[in-house]
């Protein structure tokens, strides 16, 4: 992907509509995975709390367990995987086609490239 790849890859992003709510929740997912990652692999250096009360924040942010908005049903969360799936798509059509499926890759009928392969 060249610069004017990406940046047209944006556009979808914003035509799609995003504010700083999403990328604040963005922040907030990646921080997660972060102090989990180093929860789990660096001994005697938790981060627990600060896990449980982000965990806490998405339950309540969520309305569980009085809902079911999980995976799909989660706006906003499904927001962050399709704004990662369009600038991570294969497939530049695509990630550039407002009505695309992206967070499904394999409906994608222009190309099949191999998945995680050096250039793509």
């Amino acid at each position: 992907m060249n610069k004017q790849e990406f940046l047209r890859r944006c556009e979808t992003v914003w035509d799609k509509g995003v504010d700083r709510g999403i990328f604040s929740l963005m922040l907030s997912w990646l921080d997660f995975v972060l102090r989990y990652e180093h929860t789990m692999f660096s001994p005697g250096q938790g981060q627990g709390e600060i896990l449980w009360t982000f965990l806490e924040s998405e339950r309540e942010r969520i309305g569980a367990p009085y809902t079911s908005k999980t995976l799909a049903n989660d706006k906003e969360g499904y927001k962050l995987q399709e704004i990662a799936s369009i600038l991570a798509h294969p497939c530049q059509q695509c990630a550039e086609d407002l009505q695309a499926w992206h967070t499904r890759f394999a409906f994608c009928s222009h190309t099949k490239p191999v998945v995680g392969k050096e250039g793509q």
